[in-house]
């Protein structure tokens, strides 16, 4: 390992460690939040005054908010779908072509 990167590993462990209020921890992007986790799991550095669970418990916070969009998508697709198949059926009666 480089002088640079011990460096560079250093700052994230210093800044993982100064702790983080909710809105910056929020705004952290994912390369962010693994890396000041990595940093705290670091097995060199046996101090931990902040919990790196906290960055893990924002990393999954964050995927079940993108699965959560997911499938509210997937919920409208098949209310989309119900109302085309009820129209399918519905149309024809009405004008008789059904008979």
């Amino acid at each position: 390992m480089t002088e640079e990167e011990r460096r560079a590993e250093y700052e994230a462990f210093e800044q993982a460690l100064r702790g983080m209020t909710f809105r910056k921890l929020r705004a952290l992007s994912e390369d962010e939040l693994i890396s000041y986790y990595d940093a705290l799991r670091n097995e060199r550095q046996h101090a931990f005054f902040s919990s790196p669970d906290d960055y893990l418990n924002e990393l999954h916070r964050r995927e079940a908010e993108r699965q959560g969009k997911r499938l509210e998508w997937l919920t409208w697709a098949i209310v989309g779908v119900t109302f085309v198949l009820v129209a399918l059926e519905v149309v024809p009666r009405i004008s008789g072509a059904g008979h």
